[in-house]
């Protein structure tokens, strides 16, 4: 999913309002850009993670806030990825006795909270049984390790379990598109005033 914030139109009244300081009218741009990315990236992180039920943590680092082009045509991307979220970064994974995992407010029945490759736990599946269960996946499915006992190979595959975000964070990217416009030239106003009077 991706965000413009187009600063075209609303830069060029300012320069030319202030032609004798263009490099202070930069300046005031760029951190204007930087303090907009900021409050967006914490606004959206806070209201995905609450509508998801989910830590903030595993979803910080899935925005990207990058910039295009120079001068009068800059435009500054912000996005954020959609795949979905592995399960145990949601929150504190834990096995349930009637077979299952849950996550904070997610329940997989059939999963398991286990070491199965490397060194750290994860929420698996079986293949066969996510056919039935439905539940999103992280990663391809796993192959049979070759060093598995004989009596363990009909275990596998299995899939690594995840939670959607494209739902919530599409309607999270529409709501946000006209405030984050709004929210700039607010800044950006702060920040004119800043660099032309008092800096």
């Amino acid at each position: 999913m991706n965000l413009e914030i187009r600063t075209a139109n609303h830069l060029q009244q300012i320069i030319d309002h202030v032609e004798t300081q263009p490099k202070l009218v930069n300046k005031a741009v760029r951190r204007a850009m930087r303090k907009t990315a900021r409050w967006l990236k914490t606004r959206m992180a806070r209201e995905l993670a609450s509508q998801m039920g989910v830590a903030q943590k595993g979803l910080k680092n899935r925005f990207i806030l990058s910039t295009v082009g120079k001068g009068k045509n800059q435009k500054y991307s912000f996005w954020l990825g959609t795949y979905p979220l592995a399960a145990e970064e949601a929150g504190k994974a834990r096995n349930l006795k009637k077979k299952g995992v849950a996550v904070k407010k997610y329940r997989f029945a059939g999963a398991f909270y286990k070491n199965v490759y490397g060194s750290k736990k994860h929420v698996w599946i079986r293949t066969t049984r996510n056919r039935a269960a439905g539940y999103s996946s992280v990663s391809p499915v796993s192959q049979t390790p070759a060093n598995v006992p004989s009596h363990l190979k009909g275990r596998f595959p299995v899939e690594r379990i995840g939670i959607e975000i494209d739902p919530i964070a599409a309607e999270l990217f529409r709501r946000y598109q006209s405030r984050v416009n709004v929210q700039f030239n607010r800044i950006l106003e702060q920040e004119l005033h800043y660099a032309l009077n008092i800096e």
